[in-house]
């Protein structure tokens, strides 16, 4: 399995923010970057150079043509900018182009810190969060492709974004029978790549930070609904372990989501449906504590977080913010044409909001 960071402080890396060299432009460090995403105006002189699948891609996450506010209704679309790449490109960045508020700031240590940015989906499009200004850009369609760049009749169900901006998906293949794979999700053209075939049907998926399944990598977990059940997926190949269940005859309504310094969450529900719970997940026994009396939804099929509040998508394209010691969630936007699949963050989100 690849290392996403092997070891050093828990600093943001360089690949989380906001420009894109073009092709054969040097990075801070005097290496071609090739098109991957760099930060721009960090004191730190070193980049990052980790990533799944081919460390050669273009662009970033690409030109959106349209942002919508925060509010009890709006709609968005729009599509990516031009590029194509071979490999996964870090999808924690932002358009130069983009009419979102959020900028990336720099602290004391002079390390940058990521764009409050939380990625949504639809089955075939991706969706952008800006979690600051509460509003919502549409990024493109998914471009489903076999492991030979052959198109694929497919549908995502849920992604995940790893300490580096690397994202990653699961979802439904629709052959004869339907499959389940894992994909890996280059930007800016959103082509959805199947790395391998999956053994089960993952509803929820999230990276999980470095000291919780490795001493040195971040791995990715999935959960499947009907039994509640987490399992490590190797993105290599697509194979999986076993790793527990919530317990108490809760299984996944829709997503989990892990971030350093604050630990994993996901929305769970009964076997009786109805509704849906936030969870705090135990990394160590991966049983489920269930925090208050209920999210005020039901089909919360997608969850993000940034500044200590989680974000939840359901399918009925509501979007509403989790208070994490309440469990219930306040909505804050609508775009009834959107059914929300899946949702994800980088690890390394912000924990604490802004004063």
């Amino acid at each position: 399995m690849r290392a996403i960071r092997s070891t050093g402080p828990l600093l943001l890396p360089l690949c989380l923010l906001v420009t894109a060299c073009p092709d054969g432009q040097t990075t801070g460090n005097g290496e071609s970057d090739g098109g991957r995403i760099i930060l721009t105006g960090s004191s730190s002189s070193s980049s990052s150079t980790g990533g799944a699948g081919s460390s050669s891609s273009s662009g970033g996450v690409g030109s959106s043509s349209s942002t919508s506010s925060g509010g009890t209704s709006s709609s968005a679309s729009g599509s990516t900018g031009s590029g194509s790449g071979s490999g996964s490109t870090s999808a924690t960045a932002s358009s130069s182009s983009s009419a979102s508020s959020t900028s990336s700031s720099s602290s004391s240590s002079g390390v940058v810190e990521p764009p409050a940015y939380v990625f949504a989906h639809s089955q075939d499009t991706l969706f952008r969060l800006d979690a600051e200004a509460l509003t919502r850009t549409t990024l493109g369609q998914f471009d489903f492709r076999d492991e030979n760049d052959g198109t694929l009749d497919a549908a995502m169900t849920d992604l995940a974004v790893d300490a580096e901006g690397f994202m990653f998906g699961v979802g439904q293949v629709y052959e004869n029978p339907t499959t389940y794979a894992l994909f890996r999700i280059e930007s800016p053209t959103w082509r959805a790549v199947r790395i391998a075939e999956l053994t089960e049907n993952f509803v929820g998926l999230t990276f999980v930070p470095i000291g919780v399944l490795s001493p040195t990598e971040e791995r990715l977990v999935g959960a499947t609904r009907s039994d509640g059940a987490l399992y490590e997926i190797d993105i290599t190949d697509g194979t999986t372990s076993y790793l527990g269940a919530y317990g108490g005859g809760w299984v996944t309504s829709g997503d989990i989501v892990a971030i350093a310094n604050d630990g994993m969450y996901a929305t769970v529900k009964d076997e009786a449906e109805l509704p849906d719970y936030l969870a705090r997940i135990d990394t160590t026994t991966w049983q489920a504590t269930i925090i208050g009396n209920g999210i005020g939804t039901e089909r919360t099929w997608g969850l993000g977080y940034w500044g200590g509040t989680l974000y939840a998508f359901n399918r009925d394209g509501k979007i509403f913010a989790i208070d994490r010691t309440t469990g219930l969630g306040s909505q804050i936007q609508v775009d009834a044409t959107v059914e929300y699949w899946g949702a994800g963050v980088t690890t390394l989100a912000k924990t604490t909001p802004d004063n």
